[in-house]
């Protein structure tokens, strides 16, 4: 397991982000523990159609386009 600052976090966050798909990464603070980084078990693959709707924005969709 890769262990890294969360400096290092910030300063490089797409790369260990991308580098958690292959090994978990933690991140500390100070030398303490403060989060894991690993592949979620089951990715969410929610479409934007899938999502529900606020009120406000489904009565404007409603309106339609004048």
């Amino acid at each position: 397991m890769k262990t890294i600052s969360i400096r290092e976090l910030h300063t490089r966050t797409g790369h260990y982000v991308g580098r958690a798909a292959t090994e978990p990464i933690t991140v500390t603070d100070r030398g303490a523990t403060v989060a894991i980084i690993q592949v979620a078990p089951t990715p969410t693959r929610v479409t934007f159609a899938q999502r529900r709707l606020r009120p406000g924005f489904k009565r404007f969709l409603e309106q339609g386009i004048n």
